[in-house]
């Protein structure tokens, strides 16, 4: 993978490419093509970086926030593993 240096991609440069000219370009994508980029390894590094940065992941750790200021529940298993259906049930009870 291979971005171009802006602060949200600032704290991955060690999975990610982060090039600002043509040159610089070219030779990260040359990189991230490379055999030792795409060893088992490495592409498992990645894809766990990836996973702690999911949808699902974010927006479960905002419903968690919110029913805590909202004084609801948060040992529910269901408000931590499923953010968009939480997010939506904390968005309802707010309105009452």
């Amino acid at each position: 993978m291979v971005s171009t240096p802006i602060s949200s991609v600032e704290e991955f440069r060690y999975v990610i490419g982060l090039s600002r000219t043509r040159e610089e370009w070219l030779k990260a994508l040359d990189q991230a093509l490379s055999p030792q980029e795409n060893a088992p390894s490495r592409r498992e590094q990645r894809q766990a970086v990836a996973r702690q940065h999911d949808w699902e992941g974010i927006t479960g750790r905002i419903a968690h926030i919110i029913a805590r200021r909202l004084g609801m529940d948060t040992q529910s298993s269901r408000l931590a593993s499923d953010g968009v259906q939480a997010t939506s049930r904390l968005a309802t009870a707010s309105e009452m």
